[in-house]
């Protein structure tokens, strides 16, 4: 008989013997049951911990395009249609509202600035800018530039006034008498703040103090100004198509004794 219990068989070297498996499937299930052990301290660790509330996102105010300004007002047949009133800017003073939905800016001052005309100009209240319009009358222009050429020429029309350089001497003049009365007297400024279009202008009465008077009626009863633009009733309950027909006679008395930009035009030939 042959002896086989010290008889040795072949083995590959990739296949491991039936014991070293054995050890090596419980080495992997103990470090498995390990690994599962830690996870799940460490996810009871996660839920103990309270979490912090979430901060409220910010919401941006939104940005203000600037805007450009045009070259020239429409006729006042055309800037009669509906237009938005813009509310008064955050930073605007506070002011007294009458009962017809107008600001009153008691003791504004006028500024000095090259662009002052006589139916608009910048003034000063409370620490504030603006820059207003006169409602109902346009002043001819001061001075020529690329975009007003064609706006001075309806004006030369309107008086009857022979060329440009004549039609600008009487707008120096309607800026010169603005300037004279704005600078010597008190005066208020009467606004609902309602945009000349997109100018960062916007329209107004303007009452004189001492005499009461607007400033409208006063350019087109010396005969600078005409009537054309935009139009609206006053602080003090008077209509806006009263008051034009009221600018209507006073411009009516400063064509018949040729007074400002009326001596320009022709007189009438009697026969």
């Amino acid at each position: 008989k042959l002896k086989t219990e010290n008889l040795k068989l072949p083995t590959h070297p990739c296949i491991a013997p039936p014991i070293m498996w054995r050890k090596r499937l419980k080495n992997l299930f103990w470090i498995s049951l390990l690994i599962i052990a830690v996870g799940l301290q460490v996810w009871e660790e996660n839920q103990k911990t309270p979490k912090s509330p979430s901060s409220p996102s910010k919401t941006s105010r939104p940005a203000t395009t600037p805007t450009a300004t045009p070259p020239a007002a429409p006729a006042r047949a055309e800037s009669k249609s509906k237009s938005s009133t813009a509310p008064p800017s955050p930073s605007a003073p506070a002011t007294q509202r009458s009962a017809n939905g107008f600001e009153i800016l008691s003791g504004a001052r006028l500024l000095d600035d090259r662009n002052n005309d006589g139916d608009s100009f910048k003034i000063s209240h409370a620490g504030e800018t603006y820059e207003i319009r006169l409602y109902f009358v346009d002043a001819p222009e001061k001075r020529l530039h690329q975009y007003n050429g064609e706006r001075i020429d309806h004006q030369s029309r309107y008086f009857g006034s022979p060329n440009r350089e004549a039609t600008m001497q009487i707008g120096l003049r309607a800026k010169d008498l603005v300037q004279q009365l704005l600078s010597s007297q008190p005066f208020r400024v009467a606004t609902r703040w309602e945009e000349v279009f997109d100018s960062g202008r916007h329209y107004a009465f303007v009452f004189l103090e001492d005499s009461g008077e607007e400033l409208s009626e006063i350019l087109v009863r010396e005969g600078l100004a005409r009537i054309y633009t935009q139009g609206s009733h006053l602080p003090d309950g008077r209509k806006e198509n009263d008051f034009e027909r009221h600018l209507k006679k006073l411009e009516a008395s400063a064509k018949s004794q040729r007074k400002g930009g009326w001596t320009l035009a022709k007189p009438p030939v009697t026969r």
